[in-house]
């Protein structure tokens, strides 16, 4: 429900308000799982122990991939004031709920997929496999879909986790306040303030990390490793999981879960009945953008067409998200230190980009029946040398934040950073493209392993030290032929990158580790040189 209402001749407001319910995922025959942290694992009986967890299927009285939200509401509300009669004055305030879970859950869920390895050769592909045959490449000896009939034994002893079904709803807030001055009939500037608030955004999260409090011992300074790694007096889980095992109930356990000389460190996780607890989507981290956008907007006039955008702007989170694989070459492999303290994983996002600048424009050339230049030369002529545009899009953009990573602790779970080793620039004095030389875009003696029980000071990414930044000029030549008011061809002559200029991608997760000081800091990709295309186009 949306309105505008105008109070005044020179005010303008919008107002609405919106009630949104998402329908949760469900599956025709029910095939799919969810997790609850909360349940008492069945294994629980045998074990003689408390087991929270556990993979709970789908079923006709519990079909919803996660409960559904019925208190969404995002009010929405907007001005336009006119304050002189060449500016406006702009803003406006909104709740938006994205989608709450970004796949369906139900995608490899266990027990109704299955995957059986298949060697298809023994000479690198040369010829196929003799053992093999092609009517039955497995032998009968494929793994089986065995459904929900293992129930909430699924996953024990092996990883867990999937969608959780109580989960609040993701929402967004944005706002806007601005000015539009308009010079001319043909020339105006926007200056805009805008601000946008994520709550409860998604990211993959880990639950079975072990507490750091069990990293010391009691005096809070000896590290706990001895106990932590020492095979536990007695194992309450490998019977019972030995038994699940040879009745074909459960899978063998992939982490040693099922085997009298588990460490200690096992039974003291979250959920020491798996080896790993994670969430689709879990609704964990908190995001704020701010920016300043500038806009110089020519309408067409004596053929011309521009556009102007400049913006200025920091992007903060503290969840990788799901969509981190889209940055462009990033050396963006961030991953969680410590799932304990999600305040730790606040940095700039790794698509931060502080500055930006785009120009585009279109230029009708004044050549031609009607032009300022030959306005009175034959059709024929016209056909040759009128009808011509020019076109263009040039972008300025600073490079990505980067990550570095490396630990030499296990942190059970975690995934601890580096940090930062005092009065060394991170930067190199001279930084170069080079995929000979070590150290070349970032320096690797600016970090050290972060100590037993630490887990570093340097952020997910590192504001002040990006990759390169990126220039480009996409351009055009067009030549039109109008037949009628609604009919006309066009021949484009396109160039990409029209410069040539060499753009580089950021080093590569790999180059950005300390694990390999000897190619810290490389890049070795780029982004593609000049483009040529040729197009042709027909309306009517």
């Amino acid at each position: 429900m949306q309105d505008d209402w105008k109070p005044t001749h020179n005010l303008t407001l919008n107002l609405g308000i919106r009630y949104e319910i998402q329908t949760p995922y469900t599956s025709r025959g029910n095939e799919g799982s969810i997790f609850n942290p909360n349940a008492l694992n069945p294994l629980s009986i045998s074990a003689g122990m408390p087991l929270l967890g556990a993979l709970q299927f789908l079923g006709p009285g519990n079909r919803y991939m996660y409960n559904p939200n019925y208190h969404n509401i995002a009010p929405r509300v907007g001005f336009s004031y006119q304050a002189i009669p060449k500016a406006v004055i702009h803003g406006g305030y909104g709740i938006f709920y994205p989608e709450s879970l970004t796949s369906s859950g139900a995608d490899d869920v266990d027990g109704f997929t299955a995957s059986t390895s298949l060697n298809r050769s023994l000479n690198g592909g040369v010829t196929p496999n003799p053992n093999v045959s092609t009517s039955n490449p497995w032998g009968g000896q494929y793994a089986q879909l065995t459904g929900n009939t293992n129930g909430s034994f699924q996953q024990d002893g092996n990883n867990a986790g999937g969608t959780f079904q109580s989960r609040p709803s993701p929402y967004v807030q944005q706002w806007l306040l601005g000015v539009q001055y308009a010079f001319t009939p043909n020339d105006s500037l926007d200056v805009n303030y805008i601000g946008n608030r994520g709550v409860r955004m998604v990211g993959n999260w880990e639950y079975n990390q072990l507490n750091p409090k069990y990293d010391f011992e009691a005096d809070g300074v000896t590290p706990n490793t001895a106990y932590l790694e020492a095979t536990a007096a007695y194992n309450p889980m490998a019977a019972p999981l030995q038994v699940l095992e040879k009745s074909g109930t459960i899978a063998p356990s992939a982490c040693n879960i099922d085997n009298a000389s588990v460490t200690n460190e096992q039974l003291l996780a979250p959920h020491p009945q798996y080896c790993g607890v994670g969430q689709t989507d879990a609704p964990n981290g908190q995001s704020l953008y701010n920016a300043l956008q500038v806009t110089y907007n020519h309408r067409i006039s004596k053929g011309l067409t521009a556009l102007v955008s400049y913006t200025y702007s920091k992007f903060i989170d503290n969840v990788e998200g799901n969509q981190s694989w889209s940055y462009n070459g990033a050396g963006n492999w961030a991953a969680t230190a410590n799932y304990f303290n999600i305040a730790g994983e606040k940095s700039v996002d790794g698509g931060d980009i502080p500055q930006a600048l785009v120009a585009s424009y279109v230029y009708q050339l004044p050549i031609g029946r009607g032009r300022a230049v030959g306005s009175g030369m034959s059709r024929i002529a016209d056909a040759v040398v009128g009808g011509w545009e020019l076109s263009g899009i040039a972008t300025f953009r600073g490079g990505i934040p980067l990550s570095v990573f490396g630990n030499q602790w296990n942190s059970y779970g975690g995934d601890p950073r580096p940090n930062y080793v005092s009065g060394v620039n991170p930067k190199p004095s001279h930084q170069t493209i080079s995929n000979s030389v070590a150290n070349s875009w970032a320096n690797v003696n600016a970090f050290a392993y972060a100590p037993y029980g630490g887990f570093g000071n340097t952020p997910r990414y590192m504001s002040e030290l990006r990759g390169p930044h990126y220039t480009n000029w996409d351009s055009a030549l067009e030549k039109n032929w109008t037949f009628k008011e609604s009919m006309r061809a066009q021949f484009r002559f396109e160039t990409f990158n029209s410069l040539n200029h060499p753009n580089f991608y950021a080093p590569a997760p790999g180059n950005m580790s300390l694990y390999s000081p000897a190619i810290f800091g490389e890049i070795t990709q780029a982004f593609p040189g000049r483009v040529v295309q040729l197009a042709g186009k027909f309306y009517w």
